[in-house]
């Protein structure tokens, strides 16, 4: 017969039972009530699999529907980081299998933890798998818990380096992205830059969905559920492939750029930037060493020179000049001011690069006589010259559907004292009106000047978009035009203006004559832009044609090359001569009717 425990010891057996009996219940309450939804997610993935199938992006075609970038069928290799994370050693199993860095693997691990990212959706790990390791993963897949191979679109430009400024590129999504775009996924792939960037709503398509029951071993048994994923749309744009190509053929072994622009709509026919970079680099994902070339390359080919960079237009700027002259009614056309070599201001001698006599306004933009620049500028006053700028769209953003345009810069008295506390000379206003000082531009800004002229006063936005169109081909939207300056349209002296840019190519003195002989009649304007360093010239050169009905407006920029007539001109003729062969075999294919919308960027 047992002997009753003491009341103290009774009390306290009976506490501590309860107390366990409290700790059981509340762990089972915290493994079946609180973190039921783990669990049973758990155990709906060892035998169930939902895969996020990734949407083909939308092609980008050019103006005659020549493919510039396309999605591709393509093995992924993607893994469910929830069974990976259970065993620390397979990275570096997995790394080796894939001839993956580890340390990139590692992060993708690391950027799961860190942003609470779903541990049940297949993560990709290498795009573009080939087939030697897709067979080696597959003979693995029963030690490699929860890595699959997967068969998902990739991006692919099929023209490789061509226009790519133009196209961008995409990469992983970052958290940035994903605050832009809320339908953007972690590791989605997104726009980086150019089109791809601006346009990633309507080149993105719509996730799908496979429900898919496995064995044991993590190999698909049946699919239990389907939504398709939903193709992007397809963008048309305004560039000509060949003319493009021509472009950036005419530019190899030089830093610059070359716009072409159409100027009655705007439409951008071509927009090259040298040195470029082949956008094929970065859906498999850039390797760090090319990467890091990228970035110390002093030559910087990610950089869109034709919209990003800001030159001294030189002499091309005289054209401004000569338009705010005859605005201002102190001058006209025949207006005549003589040139001894320079002209002295205040106590400096500003020197022109020949003595040109007595000329009138037409043969000054021909002869690109500096002397008459000088005295128009000094005659009219910096603010007037900057105002007219302003009207030409010169001094701001055009708005071109691309990201990362830079502004253009002219200078007046009121900007100089706020931006450098210091007074405007009267030596200022001279360099002003030859194009140098407070003066820069972008290319496309350049190539926009061409087109006031070519299109007396009024100047179209410059656009890239030209339709949209849904998977199918059907069209849903066209690009309509829109004005983005208008200087006196009607006044009679844009005649003049275009005579005196005829006069640089046809009339004696021209600056160049080496356009002459070509099947389209151009007008143009020469610069040689100084920008700081000693004996350095940009090259730079606008024109436009035919110049009795112009088509075609152009403007060419090659860093440090010397003089207009000399580097920029031979690549004009190059792009004029592919235009005219273009125009000969007729007009571009015939584009349906659909309805008119104004695309604005985001």
């Amino acid at each position: 017969m047992s002997t009753p425990l003491p009341g103290r010891r009774r009390t306290a057996v009976a506490v501590g039972t309860a107390v366990a009996t409290l700790v059981i219940l509340a762990r089972l309450f915290w493994l079946q009530v609180l973190e039921e939804p783990l669990w049973s997610e758990k155990a709906r993935a060892s035998f169930l699999r939902t895969i996020v199938s990734r949407p083909a992006r939308g092609s980008i075609l050019d103006r005659k529907g020549r493919p510039l970038a396309i999605s591709q069928p393509s093995f992924t290799i993607a893994l469910l980081p929830a069974e990976l994370l259970v065993n620390s050693g397979q990275p570096k199993e997995l790394a080796a299998l894939l001839g993956v860095e580890q340390q990139a693997l590692e992060s993708v691990l690391q950027r799961l933890r860190e942003n609470g990212l779903p541990l049940f959706e297949p993560i990709p790990l290498k795009v573009r798998a080939d087939l030697a390791t897709v067979t080696r993963i597959l003979e693995w897949t029963p030690y490699l818990q929860g890595v699959m191979v997967l068969e998902e679109p990739t991006r692919v430009y099929p023209q490789g380096r061509l226009a790519a400024h133009v196209l961008g590129y995409i990469g992983m999504a970052s958290q940035a992205d994903m605050e832009r775009w809320e339908e953007v996924r972690p590791f989605d792939w997104a726009g980086k830059g150019g089109i791809e960037r601006v346009y990633e709503p309507l080149l993105r398509g719509v996730h799908g969905r496979d429900v898919v029951e496995v064995d044991a071993l993590g190999l698909p048994v049946r699919y239990l559920d389907h939504v398709p994923p939903q193709k992007g749309q397809t963008l048309v744009l305004t560039i000509d492939a060949d003319l493009q190509r021509e472009a950036e053929e005419a530019l190899k072994g030089h830093s610059g750029a070359v716009v072409v622009l159409k100027p009655t709509t705007g439409e951008v026919l071509a927009l090259a930037s040298s040195p470029s970079f082949d956008p094929n680099w970065f859906p498999s994902g850039i390797g760090r060493e090319r990467w890091r070339r990228l970035m110390a390359d002093t030559n910087y080919p990610l950089h869109n020179r034709a919209i990003a960079s800001l030159y001294p237009p030189g002499s091309v700027f005289k054209v401004t000049t000569a338009i705010a002259g005859l605005c201002s009614g102190k001058m006209t056309p025949s207006t005549r001011f003589t040139c001894g070599g320079g002209l002295m201001v205040g106590r400096r001698f500003f020197r022109c690069w020949r003595r040109h006599g007595t000329v009138n306004m037409l043969q000054a933009i021909g002869q690109s006589c500096d002397t008459y620049f000088y005295r128009v500028a000094l005659l009219v006053g910096p603010e007037h010259l900057f105002n007219v700028a302003r009207a030409l769209g010169l001094t701001n953003k055009t708005g071109i559907d691309l990201p990362g345009e830079s502004s253009g810069l002219v200078g007046f008295p009121d900007w100089k004292r706020a931006r450098f506390g210091s007074p405007w000379f009267g030596g200022d206003t001279a360099n002003m009106g030859i194009g140098q000082g407070f003066v820069s531009l972008t290319p496309l800004q350049m190539a926009l000047l061409a087109c006031a002229v070519a299109n007396r006063g009024t100047v179209f936005k410059p656009h890239l978009l030209s339709e949209v169109r849904d998977p199918t081909g059907d069209l849903r939207s066209r690009y309509r035009p829109q004005v983005l300056a208008r200087l006196a349209p009607n006044a009679p002296f844009w005649g003049s203006v275009k005579q005196g840019m005829l006069h640089c190519i046809h009339g004696p003195g021209g600056t160049a004559t080496r356009l002459r002989g070509l099947p389209l009649t151009i007008a143009g304007k020469t610069g040689s832009a100084q920008h700081g360093r000693k004996g350095r010239t940009h090259s730079c050169f606008i024109a436009f044609a035919p110049s009795e009905s112009p088509e075609v407006a152009l403007a060419v920029i090659a860093e440090e090359a010397g003089h207009g007539s000399e580097v920029a001109v031979p690549i004009a003729r190059r792009v004029l001569l592919r235009y005219a062969a273009f125009r000969s075999r007729g007009a571009p294919s015939p584009r349906p009717t659909g309805e008119s919308v104004a695309w604005r960027l985001r």
